[in-house]
């Protein structure tokens, strides 16, 4: 504990020097809505399961690093609800078949991440409009465990790779700003991989993909 404590106020030491010597430029909390799909691409048939959309929730803290007119690095942690969502019939013993009408199920993974980008901008009188982009790594920390056996939860992958692209508009008005952030979350590495195996149905790949709009808060060092 007293290790930590240590370390703590040596990081928070650190940060202060930075923000002094004007290494960090700002900080930002920005929160919204998550629209995420998954792709299955299945090994031995041919069939495109009708998943839709489905609806999450998203926040995100970044640091912005380099005091430049149009150029800066950006580092983001944050925390967001990828998944999808599919339409199925309604069965019963006495009518396996449907015919019962239909149910939405929710297939929701939650995930961390870290995301450091490179972010161009430009000021129009207190509007700035901006793009970014750079890699991202997502840690899963919770799959549907009502949908997936222990058996079958063995094939996730705890860690993904992916890339983080988008764009926003920020009003700056003295040492804060307030935006619109979108962003699209896409996955290079895959969320699930079932090699096709003896007593199984089919083999299959699971991929992440998610668009996010945000509104953020911003807090600028050195402007008043």
């Amino acid at each position: 504990m007293k290790k930590a404590v240590t370390i703590l106020f040596v990081l928070v030491f650190m940060c202060g020097g930075f923000m002094q010597a004007q290494v960090v430029k700002s900080i930002s909390l920005n929160s919204g809505m998550v629209w995420s799909t998954q792709k299955f691409d299945y090994k031995d048939i041919n069939y495109d399961l009708p998943n839709e959309y489905l609806t999450g929730f998203h926040i995100g803290f970044a640091v912005e690093f380099l005091q430049h007119e149009y150029f800066s690095i950006l580092t983001e942690i944050g925390y967001t609800q990828k998944g999808f969502k599919l339409e199925v019939d309604i069965t019963t013993p006495d009518f396996p078949e449907g015919g019962l009408g239909t149910m939405e199920i929710k297939y929701s993974y939650k995930y961390t991440y870290l995301s450091p980008m490179f972010k161009v901008r430009k000021e129009f009188r207190g509007f700035i409009p901006y793009v970014f982009i750079g890699p991202r790594l997502d840690y899963l920390l919770e799959y549907p465990t009502d949908e997936f056996s222990e058996e079958s939860a063995k094939y996730f992958n705890d860690f993904i790779f992916g890339m983080t692209y988008g764009l926003g508009l920020e009003y700056m008005f003295g040492s804060f700003g307030v935006g619109l952030i979108f962003q699209n979350q896409y996955d290079f590495t895959l969320a699930y991989h079932h090699e096709l195996e003896e007593g199984y149905d089919s083999g299959v790949d699971i991929k992440n993909n998610a668009f996010i709009l945000d509104l953020g808060v911003k807090f600028y060092f050195g402007k008043e």
